[in-house]
């Protein structure tokens, strides 16, 4: 819940949400913050808000979303509920940050630690009448952002961001609209080795050190509503669309590889489902589309 993520234990940028996921049992933590649920292989899924994320989020992989913008977990690794196929190892149910309560207020967060580490959260909502507006943003800083191939922590800083936007409104007393748009940002510095920072050291030597760095965007928009029929029927519908990029790159003192990456994909996702009490029992049904480019 909101108060256990509240107290806890720092963590380095871009690891935070998969801290609080690997202090569960059931997950193994590989090197660079990667999810093993009971040691399946990438078969991790965040659910953010009803819609699901099935590639990697890892901070090498992905820009995450900052803990202290999540309002609760919900983490499975068996009993896994109808409505989430696909990668079944582990299921990371997210929701963030909404506050039920009228008015005007909000928080901020201040961190630091050592390697130069330091973060900061800030988020504000409004809500009246029947309409609720919510704004976010996060930064972080590091100078250990990948776990290190050498103890000396060469070429490693990373820098982290999180910017979101929301809005609610109640059109009845039983249909509620929600819409959500949020961009996310990592970029990093990939650890060098001794032969790789230091060239007298390389066979054959060149006059500079290596210096490979990486980005991560992506930008989502998400969209749901939802009705309730009656007490024992609900009914939602939502929808997201999201841009993601990967770019990684090498300077000219790159050696024995210089390596260079530019990819990108679109997604456009829609789910519907209802659910439905029937007395002992609970019926759900629904259907997805989702659609990569």
């Amino acid at each position: 819940d909101q108060q256990e993520i509240a107290d806890r234990p720092a963590s380095l940028p871009g690891r935070s949400l998969v801290d609080l996921v690997n202090s569960q049992p059931g997950w193994l933590y590989e090197g660079n913050a990667v999810l093993h649920p009971r040691g399946s292989e990438y078969q991790t899924q965040f659910v953010v808000d009803g819609i699901p994320l099935t590639d990697n989020r890892s901070p090498g992989s992905g820009p995450e979303i900052e803990a202290d913008d999540v309002d609760s977990l919900t983490i499975y690794t068996a009993g896994i509920p109808a409505e989430y196929g696909r990668k079944m190892g582990g299921v990371v149910e997210v929701n963030t940050l909404h506050d039920s309560q009228p008015g005007l207020h909000g928080q901020a967060v201040l961190s630091g630690g050592s390697f130069d580490t330091a973060g900061a959260f800030a988020g504000v909502q409004d809500t009246w009448g029947h309409n609720t507006i919510g704004a976010g943003a996060s930064g972080n800083v590091t100078a250990h952002y990948l776990n290190p191939v050498v103890p000396e922590n060469y070429t490693n800083r990373g820098t982290t961001g999180d910017f979101s936007f929301s809005y609610e409104r109640d059109l009845t007393p039983k249909d509620h609209l929600s819409l959500d748009v949020r961009h996310e940002l990592s970029r990093y510095e990939i650890p060098n080795e001794q032969p790789q920072q230091f060239p007298d050291l390389r066979t054959p030597a060149t006059g500079s050190p290596q210096l490979q760095t990486a980005d991560n965007l992506e930008t989502r928009g998400f969209a749901s509503y939802q009705h309730v029929f009656s007490s024992n029927i609900l009914a939602n519908v939502r929808g997201m669309v999201r841009d993601n990029s990967a770019a990684l790159d090498s300077n000219q003192g790159s050696w024995p590889i210089a390596a260079f990456l530019h990819n990108n994909f679109r997604e456009g996702y829609f789910n519907g489902t209802i659910a439905i009490h029937l007395g002992h029992h609970e019926w759900k049904a629904g259907i997805e589309s989702d659609n990569l480019f």
